[in-house]
């Protein structure tokens, strides 16, 4: 399934927070909404993480970065250590 949407009150909050420039790391982008709405009001650097290659393949044309993984796998695999 492709999230295709934001949450506002997340962006509100981004907004108050980051001053224009930041670097801001979205965990679970999808499409990229936030970060399409987030770079056109800070002009912010913004990496993206997402499991999805579909989403990821609209992503990429917003995001400076896009890293393509699953955290829980992650996650586990340091959990294990």
């Amino acid at each position: 399934m492709i999230y295709d949407t934001f949450n506002p009150q997340i962006a509100r909050i981004i907004l108050r927070q980051a001053k224009e420039g930041s670097r801001i790391l979205d965990v679970g982008c999808g499409t990229g909404k936030l970060g399409q709405y987030l770079k056109s009001r800070l002009k912010c650097y913004i990496v993206g993480i997402e499991i999805d290659q579909e989403a990821v393949n609209y992503a990429k044309s917003i995001y400076d970065e896009i890293i393509v993984m699953d955290l829980e796998e992650l996650i586990d695999g340091i959990l294990k250590l």
